[in-house]
This record gives C-alpha cells, structure tokens and sequence, in this order.
C-alpha cells in the first residue's frame, strides 16, 4: 500500500515526524525505501510482509515473513534485515530464512522506546507466533499461543544466538532454551470471539485473539502491552514481565460488517512507543483497514486511554438489614435460556424451588443468580438486563501462568 506520498510497495520504510495531537507538529512522513530494497520473500506465491521493527544501538532491525499472496492464509518463513543508515538500506542473509516450517515466523520485537531505551538488559526481546500472522485468516492450527525470545543485541541476525522461553526453574527464575522446539507459551488463550452459530452468512466466526500487532513497554505503568485484533475487535493484555503473567483486560468490538468512520476495527496494531504520554495513560493505536466500507490503508492512529487499577476498600459501614427485600423495592431477576428453546424455562427442580422463593421476597436479585449459578456448577460471569432476565457471558481464557 501507499506510505507517506506516491511511493507504492509490499513494504514502504519510512521516517515519520510530528505527533497525531499537535496541531503546530502535525504527523508526517518521508519514504526512504520500498519493496524489494528492504527484504526478501523466500516462496513462489508468497509477499513480503513486515510484523516487527526494533532500534537498538543506533541500528534498525525490521522482521519480515512470507505471507501468502491475496489470501493472507499461512506464513511459512521469515527472518530479519538489517540497516545501519536509518532505513535506507537493508541486508540479510540471503541463504537461508532464519524461522521457518510455520514456526516463529510472525515476529513481534518488544517495544523499549527510542533505540531501546529502556530494556531491561542487553537483549532484543522478540515475541512469535506460529504458523499465520492473523488468527482470522488462519487455515492452520489454532492461533491461541504466544512465545518468546531473546537475543543479544550485537547477533541479532545470528540465528544460533537466539533462546526460547522454556518457563520457571524450581527457584523461580526464567529458563531459556537454543532448541526452538522446546519453547513455552507465556500467554495461552483459547477465548473465540463471535462463535457460531451466530449467522450462517457471516464470514469470520469462531475466531481466536492472538495475531500480529504488538507488545510496548509502557515505563511510567511498568507494564508491558499487547495489542491485538481479530476481524471486529481489539484485544489488549497486559503484564508486569516481558513473560508475564499476561492477562486480558479489554475488548473494544466494532460489530460485524459494514462499518461507518464513526466505528471502524482494522489490523495490525502496534501502540508505537514514540507517541505514549509521560504518566502512560494515553497511547496511540496503529491500525489501518481496507473492507467493510471503511478504507483507512495508510498509517493511521487512535487513541487509547487507561486508567490504573488502585486498590480500595469499601467506606460504607456493613449492615445487618437484608437489602433483597419486598420492603426495599427490590425487582427478582429471572434467569431465562439462550439456547435453542426458544426461551422455555431451562432448570432443575431446585433452580424453579429457589425461584419461587425469590419470588416470594426471600430470596431477591443476584442472591438468585449466585444460587442459580452454583447449582449449575457454573464458572460464568451474570449480568442483568432489564426485562430480559440475566444474561451468561463466558469468561475469557486465563493467560499462561508459572
């Protein structure tokens, strides 16, 4: 696509300027090279596609895979390219992919800040996914792990220098592994966003939320983010190590297709370091899109805000008063079935006796659903929904945890 200007290639390098919230230094960008000048494609049929640039040392190093051609299916190979001019010119190995056979092959270099400013040692960090960049367009295994590695900064392109995450030794410490084959998840998630059946015409269901978008380091939070995406929706984790323990923290869904500018997903999504504010509570997005009505296909930014978790304690004084009262006004929530019934009642014998009761005052509102919840030897999370009774909502995967 189209960088800065008329440059077109499979890959525009360019030099980017300003800032998206500042009026008197505006974004703006400089093609310095394009396509072939940057990196190879190792396989008839496949495209160059870039997934991860790290600068270190005043050096560049951008992640490169082959990714198949219009469908975007399957990334069998990849490796890294080097500049040491500030992205005019690249070299690689031109023997050999350094990843390949699906493995490693979509590689995301953690984000430390202006030439790795704040990396925690003397290692480029590179996180991988196996088999495809995007768990929406995958035709292969299940996209649901995220691996981690580790290189000195001075062999980055030195295949045999890199090391795997294994996981914890019996003192806590991390383990590293040279074998590839012996590599861990730091974050597993089997969550499926939009599963069917939900509408036989749709084209993307059952999708996982592991892809290729990023992980930055975040230095006033002490957090290390990853952004990702599937067909209608960001995913954002987030974790005090570059291993974790990872977890999810939210979803933004855009909803199914046709999208407007006012609501619109897309993908590959970085949180550029460059951009995010001194206390870390506002960050910008890369994403860019090209379907669903919605063509933003250019280096395009959103801003993301957090607020920081602070623990608390409740300040109200514990009362012995039931507050589920007939006295009190309170409305009974009525758990009613989502399932192929059609909305008959869907419970056992003890679910209709604890119903009844609530319906008597005894027994009100999500005291119900927590009984209802229990006896069904449910782990689902209960919300209320005015007149239409409670609604279950799955809870999300946990992360990989030592």
């Amino acid at each position: 696509g189209n960088g800065f200007g008329a440059v077109l290639g499979e890959m525009v390098v360019s030099r980017v300027l300003g800032r998206p919230d500042d009026a008197l230094d505006p974004l703006r960008g400089t093609a310095v090279a394009a396509g072939t000048e940057i990196g190879p494609a190792w396989n008839l049929g496949y495209t160059r596609k870039p997934t991860g640039m790290l600068c270190a040392n005043g050096e560049l190093f951008l992640a490169v895979q082959d990714l198949k051609a219009l469908a975007f299916t399957d990334a069998p190979a990849a490796t890294i390219v080097r500049s040491i001019d500030k992205g005019r010119t690249w070299s690689w190995d031109t023997r050999a992919p350094m990843f390949s056979n699906y493995v490693f092959t979509t590689i995301m270099f953690a984000d430390f800040g202006k030439n790795n400013e704040h990396a925690p040692d003397g290692y480029a960090y590179a996180y991988g996914l196996d088999d495809n960049w995007s768990a929406t367009y995958s035709t292969r295994m299940p996209q649901s792990k995220l691996y981690l590695a580790r290189v000195p900064l001075g062999n980055i392109q030195n295949r045999t220098s890199w090391e795997f995450w294994t996981g914890f030794g019996k003192e806590g410490e991390t383990t590293w592994s040279a074998d590839i084959e012996r590599r861990a998840p730091v974050l597993e998630d089997t969550q499926r966003v939009y599963q069917t059946p939900l509408d036989k015409n749709l084209n993307h269901q059952n999708m996982y939320t592991l892809s290729q978008g990023g992980v930055v380091y975040n230095p006033a939070l002490k957090r290390y983010i990853y952004s990702t995406w599937t067909m209608y929706t960001f995913e954002l984790y987030e974790a005090p190590q570059p291993w974790g323990p990872w977890k999810h923290f939210h979803t933004k869904d855009f909803g199914v297709f046709p999208w407007t500018e006012q609501a619109a997903g897309g993908y590959g999504t970085p949180i550029p370091s460059k951009f995010i504010s001194a206390d870390g509570q506002t960050m910008w997005m890369h994403s860019s899109v090209w379907e669903a009505g919605v063509i933003h296909y250019q280096y395009s930014l959103r801003k993301v805000q957090v607020t920081p978790y602070v623990e608390s304690q409740a300040d109200n004084i514990k009362s012995p008063d039931a507050l589920s009262t007939s006295e009190r006004s309170a409305t009974p929530l009525v758990r009613r079935s989502r399932r192929a019934d059609h909305g008959r009642r869907a419970q056992s014998a003890v679910g209709r006796e604890l119903e009844r009761r609530a319906q008597d005052g005894r027994l009100l509102g999500l005291h119900l659903a927590a009984q209802l919840a229990r006896e069904r030897g449910s782990l689902h999370h209960w919300q209320a929904r005015s007149a239409r009774g409670l609604v279950q909502e799955p809870d999300r995967a946990g992360a990989a945890r030592p």
